[in-house]
């Protein structure tokens, strides 16, 4: 499940990981800065990335 939360004039970083406890946590610390993109699993990270219509700064893997 991926959520996006965007601002154009933020840059854009996708947080991936298995247990949504620490997507959440890990968006609320970086949320105030960049706008967050969430993925649960690598295979979802990959489709957001191709489908992707704004570049990714940064990537977050667990």
């Amino acid at each position: 499940m991926s959520r996006q939360n965007t601002s154009p004039a933020r840059k854009l970083v996708l947080i991936v990981d298995d247990d949504p406890i620490n997507r959440q946590l890990l968006g609320f610390i970086v949320s105030s800065d960049y706008d967050v993109q969430y993925a649960c699993n690598g295979q979802e990270a990959l489709d957001i990335l191709n489908c992707q219509d704004r570049r990714v700064s940064l990537v977050l893997l667990d």
